[in-house]
């Protein structure tokens, strides 16, 4: 926000909404955990036995979870989802603006750039396609070095076949979201359910540098499968919902990035902004995302979103299952998609 630090790629196309990812933390009963108050060192067994007067508001919630028939019910949020995280000279109207669903495009001066916020247009998709490929694409193989000259060409031409592959499906599922959009604009009676907004810097002569981006979209507010690399009609959407296999499609954001020289500026609340605003102007009142569960990479993401005001979604039956996890562990909403660990969370929008 995504709002992005860098985390682990993914070589499908729908990057689980930025990349400031998440948090996930597995104890090991023969680990040891230094002990604030003495510099000694406690065993993790008695950690855990004081956890319930540590945390008493976990326990509660856990309990409510597992006794609730009701499913998907976000429970309370973490004493420190009340952190703040400045928008380091962002100013508070363009964020204000931009969730009241201001029009694009969107120009506010930062320090002495200007910077604008408008829809991704048809001959911008190329370098959007860059961007993606440059954050998402694949990395140089991870095996061992060969000495054999064979083995390192075709290392060589997998990793090139598989950014080849990449760049061949997010080109065409971003082309087909500005086309979607495109004919919405043209005809009201096409809905507005995919949109990505681009986040760029202004230079001389309105020479535009695109420095980030983020999609908001109708998707089931299922948590346990993301948005698809490709535009499904409103219609299939509908039909499956009235055959009961989906949940109604519900705002989705997704595929939040901001390059990484431009991170940590607070660019990512203004992408996060105009994604719940337009959420807000469809006539919705909640937006979802996922998030990635790594407990490196996951951190700055998880705090972003908590200071949004974004909640963990429960599923009571299959959270139950990381209950060996602990407490915390099922009080983030945790979910394997796609052998992928996520979180999944939901913002009620005022």
């Amino acid at each position: 926000m995504s709002n992005n630090v860098r985390g682990s790629r993914k070589r499908k196309f729908t990057i689980h909404s930025t990349h400031l990812h998440t948090h996930a933390v597995v104890a090991c009963p023969h680990h040891t955990y230094p002990c604030q108050e003495s510099g000694a060192v406690r065993s993790s067994q008695h950690k855990r036995k004081n956890k319930k007067q540590r945390n008493p508001s976990l326990i509660n919630s856990h309990e409510k979870i597992t006794e609730n028939e009701a499913t998907f019910a976000a429970v309370l949020p973490y004493p420190e989802q009340a952190q703040t995280i400045y928008s380091r000279g962002i100013p508070n109207k363009a964020i204000h603006d931009l969730k009241e669903g201001k029009s694009l495009p969107y120009d506010f001066q930062y320090m002495d750039s200007t910077i604008r916020v408008k829809q991704l247009q048809k001959e911008e998709v190329t370098e959007a396609v860059g961007l993606c490929l440059k954050e998402y694409g694949s990395y140089p193989s991870s095996t061992p070095e060969s000495k054999y000259p064979l083995s390192k060409a075709l290392y060589s031409a997998m990793d090139d076949f598989d950014n080849f592959l990449f760049t061949f499906i997010v080109l065409l599922g971003l082309g087909q979201r500005v086309e979607r959009r495109e004919k919405g604009d043209i005809d009201s009676s096409i809905p507005q359910d995919h949109n990505v907004v681009c986040l760029y810097e202004v230079g001389e002569h309105e020479n535009e540098n695109m420095i980030g981006m983020a999609e908001v979209s109708l998707q089931p507010a299922d948590p346990s499968r993301t948005s698809p690399p490709f535009v499904l009609p409103a219609k299939v959407k509908n039909a499956f919902c009235s055959f009961g296999l989906w949940s109604k499609p519900m705002p989705y954001i997704s595929n939040v990035l901001v390059t990484n020289e431009y991170r940590g500026k607070g660019y990512s609340k203004i992408l996060m902004a105009c994604c719940e605003g337009l959420a807000k102007s469809w006539g919705f009142e909640q937006v979802y995302l996922h998030v990635d569960a790594d407990s490196r990479s996951g951190a700055p993401a998880q705090g972003l979103y908590r200071s949004l005001g974004y909640m963990p979604v429960i599923d009571n039956k299959y959270n139950k299952n990381f209950a060996w996890m602990g407490i915390d562990m099922v009080n983030r909403g945790l979910y394997i998609v796609d052998g992928v660990a996520l979180l999944f969370l939901k913002k009620v929008l005022e």
